[in-house]
């Protein structure tokens, strides 16, 4: 009997002694976790975060130039019609002989 009880003992200490080691890497892993976490928090807020607002600023930046160059090409294309449209009156009044 006396065996037997020792036996449970040593059993027991034996598992408490697994249970803790366990429990020890469990906290050493969510630590790791947990470190890593905050590093990429603090690269996505301090590198990241910076770098996406510059681009999007520079992205509205060349919007802005594209409109700007669309209502110029826009504006070109439509003195063209203008002038095309001119110089074919002109040819029609010459040809009907009609001076200005």
């Amino acid at each position: 009997m006396v065996d037997i009880r020792q036996d449970l003992v040593e059993s027991g200490r034996g598992l408490l002694n697994h249970a803790y080691r366990a429990q020890q890497e469990y906290e050493r892993t969510t630590k790791r976790c947990l470190d890593l976490a905050t590093e990429q928090d603090n690269t996505i807020t301090e590198k990241w975060l910076p770098e996406l607002k510059t681009a999007i600023l520079n992205a509205q930046t060349s919007l802005e130039h594209c409109k700007y160059v669309w209502g110029w090409i826009n504006g070109t294309n439509n003195l063209l019609q203008l002038l095309r449209t001119g110089s074919r009156l002109m040819d029609k009044t010459l040809l009907l002989g009609i001076t200005m």
